[in-house]
C-alpha cells in the first residue's frame, strides 16, 4: 500500500529572473523583483493560467505578487516613519533576568544580593547604592559614584563574572586548577585598581569632588596588650601626638595634652583650648573596636580624687579658691570670659555633672522689671 504523494512533486520546476536595480541618484536604495520564466508546479494553483497578475504566497524574491514586468524606469519617493519602541525602566524583574540571562549567581544569590544593594539607609548600611520605588530601581549618589568607578574594569563587565562562573564550574568538573583561575583573576585585580584610580579622579572632576586627605596613623607594640601591634590614630581633638607621647601611650602610661574644643572654635571663643588626660584603650566605634586615645578629663590628686582646674572661663583660680572649691564651696568671681567674649559674673562650685567633674555656674536671676499698668482704652460703640 502506497500513500499518495503531492502532485507539485512531480510537476516541473518553477524558474523565475531575479532583477536588482536602484534609482541613479540613490544607490542605497535597491528595487527587486521576480520575473517568472517557467510556471511550472505553480500552475497546479493558478485557477486562471492566463491571468498573469494572479497574486501568490510563495515568492522566490519575497516580494508577494508575481511580476511578469520586471523592474521599471521611474520611482516615486515616500516617507516612511517609525518610532522607536520606549526603552523599559529597570525593575527587580528586568535585573533578574539580566544576572540570570549571563548566568550569574543562582537564584537565591540573585535575590539576596539585590535585597542588600536595595537596603534602607542605616547605621549597618550607610552607602546604599539603589533604591527601589514603586518596583522602580534607581542609583543612589553612592551608586552613581560606584558606576562611575566602573567603566573599562572587569569587575564591572558582567561577561567576566559569567566567566569566573564557567571558571568555577570547570574546577568543580576537574578540567582547570584552582591555582590557574586564582591567577588570572589576580591579575585581573591589579589592571581593574589602575583603571579604578583613573575612573575616580574622572569623576571627581565631573562631580566637583575633592580628595580628602588620609589620617595619620602611628603604630607600634602595645605593652599592657601583651605587646600586640596596634595602630591608632596620631591626631586627637586637634592635638597631634609627638613621638615621645606615642612610645608613651604604647607603653601604658598616662599623657596630659592641650586639645582644642570644636564647639569652642565655632562660637569663636577666646581660648578654644582645654587640657585633658588619657591613655591607650580599645573602644568601639560604629559596631566595630579600635585603638584610640581615651581622654579622662579633669585633674585628679595622687590618691586619684579629682580636683579643680587652675581656669575656668578665663578666670584663673587661686590656691585659696581652690581650696574652697575642693571642699565643695562656692567661689565668686566677675572676670569670667563667656564664649561671646563678654565679662560676667557668678559664682561656681565643683561638682560631678554626669560622669565627669567640673566646675559648676550658678547665676543669680535678674530682678524683675516690674511693668507699668497699661491704661485701658474706651471702646468705641457702633450704632
Amino acid at each position: 500500500m502506497t500513500a499518495p504523494l503531492p502532485a507539485p512533486l512531480f510537476a516541473e520546476d518553477y524558474v523565475y529572473e531575479s532583477q536588482h536595480g536602484h534609482v541613479h541618484a540613490a544607490p542605497a536604495f535597491v528595487g527587486r523583483a521576480a520575473v517568472p520564466k517557467t510556471i511550472g508546479w505553480k500552475q497546479v494553483f493558478i485557477e486562471n493560467p492566463d491571468d498573469t497578475d494572479t497574486d501568490t504566497d510563495d515568492n522566490a524574491a519575497g516580494d508577494g505578487a508575481a511580476n511578469t514586468s520586471g523592474l521599471g524606469t521611474h520611482a516615486s519617493p515616500f516617507v516612511f516613519e517609525g518610532k522607536n519602541k520606549k526603552p523599559e525602566h529597570p525593575s527587580m524583574t528586568w535585573l533578574m533576568k539580566q544576572l540570570e540571562k549571563r548566568d550569574v549567581g543562582t537564584g537565591a544569590t540573585r535575590t539576596s544580593t539585590y535585597a542588600e544593594v536595595t537596603k534602607e539607609p542605616s547605621d549597618a548600611n550607610k552607602y546604599p547604592l539603589m533604591k527601589d520605588q514603586r518596583g522602580k530601581v534607581t542609583l543612589t549618589n553612592f551608586g552613581e559614584m560606584s558606576y562611575r568607578l566602573l567603566p573599562g574594569t572587569r569587575i564591572g563587565d558582567l561577561g567576566a563574572t559569567e566567566h569566573i562562573y564557567q571558571e568555577m564550574q570547570a574546577v568543580a568538573d576537574g578540567t582547570r586548577t584552582v591555582e590557574e583561575v586564582i591567577a588570572v583573576v589576580a591579575s585581573w585585580v591589579i589592571e581593574d585598581i589602575a583603571q579604578m584610580k583613573t575612573n575616580a579622579a574622572l569623576m571627581r572632576d565631573a562631580l566637583g569632588l575633592t580628595t580628602a586627605e588620609p589620617k595619620e596613623h602611628a603604630e607600634g607594640h602595645w605593652v599592657p596588650a601583651g605587646n600586640r601591634p596596634v595602630r591608632f590614630s596620631r591626631v586627637w581633638s586637634g592635638h597631634r601626638f609627638t613621638d615621645q607621647e606615642c612610645a608613651a601611650l604604647l607603653a601604658g602610661q598616662e599623657i596630659t595634652i592641650t586639645a582644642v574644643s570644636e564647639k569652642k572654635v565655632q562660637a569663636r571663643a577666646a581660648d578654644p583650648t582645654f587640657t585633658v588626660r588619657g591613655t591607650l584603650a580599645e573602644k568601639t566605634f560604629d559596631g566595630r573596636k579600635m585603638i584610640g586615645f581615651d581622654p579622662v578629663f579633669g585633674n585628679t590628686d595622687t590618691a586619684g580624687n579629682p580636683t579643680p582646674p587652675d581656669s575656668w572661663c578665663g578666670h584663673v583660680f587661686t590656691q585659696a579658691e581652690k581650696k574652697v572649691l575642693s571642699t565643695g564651696g562656692e567661689v565668686t568671681a566677675t572676670d569670667f570670659i563667656s564664649q561671646k567674649r563678654t565679662r560676667f559674673t557668678a559664682a561656681v562650685h565643683f561638682g560631678q555633672d554626669g560622669d565627669r567633674w567640673k566646675i559648676i555656674p550658678t547665676f543669680t536671676p535678674r530682678p524683675k522689671t516690674q511693668n507699668k499698668p497699661r491704661r485701658s482704652q474706651p471702646t468705641k460703640r457702633h450704632k
